[in-house]
C-alpha cells in the first residue's frame, strides 16, 4: 500500500517510501533493500554496483536473508550499516576481486551477513597454499590511513579466502582514544588465516569468536585488543602472537586453544616485546611455544598434554594453572 507511512509501521514491517523520481523503495528500519537499486540475489548475477549504490545514496543497505549475492571490492560509507534482518544473507566473493567488503571508514555496522571466498583448499595443514582473497579487510595499511571509531561487525560467517577471513589495518593513530572495531559472534572457518589482527590494529574488543580449520586460528600483532569467550581450535596454529608496532600485547580471557593440529601450536609466540595474557584459558593437546619473547602470562588456565617450550628471551610467566599431568617445560 503506497499510502503507508513510517508513523504506521515504526519499524514493524518494511515500509514504503516515497521519492522524488515518483517510484517506492522498500525499507526496513532506515535500510533500503538492495533490490531496489538492481539487486538479484541469484548467487550468478553481478550485484555488486546495486549494493555498492545503495550504500552511497541510502548509507543503509539490507540484503534479504536467505539469499546469495555476488559481489566483491564493496566499500563500506560513513555513518553506514550492511545487515539483513530475520536470519542471514550469504555475499559470493567475486573471483576476480580480492576484498569482499572494505571497512576503511568510522561508524558502520556489519551484521547478519556472510562471506564465501569460493576456496575449497585445506589449510590446517602445516604449509598450505595461500593466496589474496579477504571476506572482511577493516582498517587501513600501516602508515597511510586515519584512525578510525565506531565499527561493529556481528553474527557473520566467514569462509574459504585463501588469505584471511577477517583482517584487520591499522585503525590507532598515535594516542587518541575511542571506541575503535567490536567483534561479536564472528565465525571464521576454511580461511589460510582465520582472524588477523594485523600492526596498529588495536583496542578491539571481540566476544564469542571462531577460528578454525585454518593454518591459523588468530594472528595478534596489534597491541591493546581484548578477546574474550573465544575459540581457536583444529589449526596447525590456534594462536600466533608476532611483533608489530606496539606489539601484540593485550588480553584473552575465558578462551580455548584446544587440539592444534598434529605437529603445529596451541599458541606460538615469536620476538614479541611487550607480552599478552591468557587468563581462564584452555590448551588441550595444544602445544605452547615462545621464542625470545618477554612478558607472555598464562594463568589460571589448563593445560593439558601440551608441551611447553621457551626459546631465550625475558621474563614470562606460567602459573597456577591446572595440568592434568605434571609438565616440564623445555629451556632452550
Amino acid at each position: 500500500d503506497s499510502s503507508s507511512t513510517d508513523a504506521d509501521n515504526a519499524g514493524t514491517i518494511i515500509k514504503l517510501d516515497s521519492v522524488t523520481t515518483g517510484r517506492y523503495k522498500l525499507r526496513y528500519d532506515g535500510a533500503v533493500i538492495v533490490e531496489c537499486f538492481g539487486a538479484k540475489g541469484d548467487g550468478v548475477t553481478d550485484d555488486t554496483t546495486a549494493i555498492q549504490n545503495a550504500l552511497n545514496i541510502s548509507k543503509k543497505a539490507l540484503l534479504i536473508s536467505g539469499k546469495t549475492y555476488l559481489a566483491g571490492n564493496l566499500n563500506a560509507v560513513p555513518l553506514g550499516s550492511l545487515k539483513a534482518v530475520g536470519g542471514r544473507a550469504i555475499i559470493k566473493i567475486k573471483n576476480d576481486t580480492s576484498v569482499g567488503l572494505n571497512i576503511k571508514v568510522s561508524n558502520f555496522e556489519l551484521d547478519c551477513v556472510d562471506f564465501n571466498g569460493g576456496s575449497t583448499a585445506v589449510f590446517n595443514v602445516e604449509s598450505p597454499t595461500f593466496g589474496t582473497k579477504i571476506g572482511v579487510y577493516i582498517g587501513n595499511l600501516f602508515g597511510t590511513g586515519v584512525q578510525l571509531q565506531n565499527i561493529s561487525v556481528s553474527n557473520s560467517e566467514i569462509y574459504g579466502c585463501d588469505y584471511a577471513g577477517l583482517y584487520g589495518g591499522e585503525v590507532q593513530i598515535g594516542f587518541v582514544f575511542g571506541h575503535r572495531v567490536t567483534l561479536h559472534n564472528v565465525n571464521c572457518h576454511h580461511n589460510y588465516i582465520n582472524m588477523f589482527f594485523d600492526t596498529r590494529f588495536e583496542y578491539t574488543n571481540a566476544t564469542l569468536c571462531y577460528g578454525y580449520n585454518g593454518y591459523a586460528g588468530i594472528i595478534v600483532a596489534g597491541g591493546n585488543n581484548k578477546i574474550t569467550s573465544s575459540s581457536f581450535e583444529n589449526n596447525w596454529e590456534n594462536c600466533q602472537l608476532t611483533t608489530g608496532e606496539n606489539d601484540s600485547h593485550g588480553g584473552f580471557v575465558n578462551c580455548s586453544f584446544n587440539h592444534a593440529i598434529t605437529g603445529g601450536y596451541g599458541l606460538h609466540a615469536y620476538y614479541v616485546d611487550n607480552g599478552m595474557a591468557f587468563t581462564n584459558c584452555f590448551f588441550w593437546y595444544a602445544p605452547i611455544h615462545l621464542n625470545i619473547c618477554t612478558g607472555v602470562q598464562i594463568r589460571n588456565s589448563e593445560i593439558v598434554n601440551s608441551a611447553i617450550s621457551v626459546i631465550s628471551g625475558g621474563v614470562n610467566s606460567i602459573d597456577d594453572n591446572y595440568t592434568k599431568n605434571a609438565i616440564t617445560p623445555t629451556l632452550t
